[in-house]
């Protein structure tokens, strides 16, 4: 599989991305979405059968430039002020390895999501305790002519990608829940 590069390319899958959750039949709740220095009401998408929310979109102007989407997720039924679980964060065009997601294409065109590894709770997670920790599949891929391992997602054309999407989120929340209890021990 190939790392998307190209701007088109990554507003297709990012469209593809936030339609695959929304077709859910979601239900919108407005919340207060928080993140390291700040926080703002914004709608968030419901997954009710599954349990956990979505939000898509460009990151607040003084978080980020808005080079990368801002994909974040969160379990649970939101409401009130809630609690980013996971960021799923590609570049909107070119090579950004420190940009937490990454859109891929495979050999018969079909898009996927990963994620590189880059996790915070309550500071930077180190990649190797996080890809050591991790319990879902990892990949190798084509990452502009280098190769680089990420986690799987999905493919975003399969009807059971919102259950992938749980499920990942799931998995990057136990892992962070790991690495605080590390921390304080």
């Amino acid at each position: 599989m190939n790392v998307i590069t190209s701007k088109s390319g990554s507003e297709s899958a990012e469209a593809q991305f936030a339609a695959s959750i929304r077709s859910r039949g979601t239900q919108t709740e407005i919340v207060s979405l928080g993140y390291q220095s700040n926080e703002f009401d914004t709608k968030v998408h419901w997954l009710q059968d599954l349990d956990y929310w979505a939000y898509f979109g460009f990151p607040p102007s003084e978080k980020s430039p808005g080079e990368r989407y801002w994909n974040v997720f969160g379990l649970g039924i939101p409401s009130g002020s809630v609690s980013i679980g996971c960021e799923i964060n590609p570049p909107v065009s070119g090579t950004n390895r420190q940009a937490a997601g990454v859109f891929l294409e495979d050999s018969s065109r079909q898009l996927h999501v990963a994620h590189r590894g880059i996790l915070n709770a309550r500071g930077r997670v180190d990649k190797e305790f996080v890809f050591s920790k991790f319990r879902g599949e990892k990949l190798i891929v084509d990452d502009a002519g280098q190769r680089s391992q990420v986690l799987y997602v999905g493919q975003l054309s399969d009807p059971r990608f919102p259950e992938s999407l749980r499920d990942f989120t799931r998995e990057v929340v136990r892992v962070k829940e790991i690495a605080r209890s590390k921390r304080t021990t």
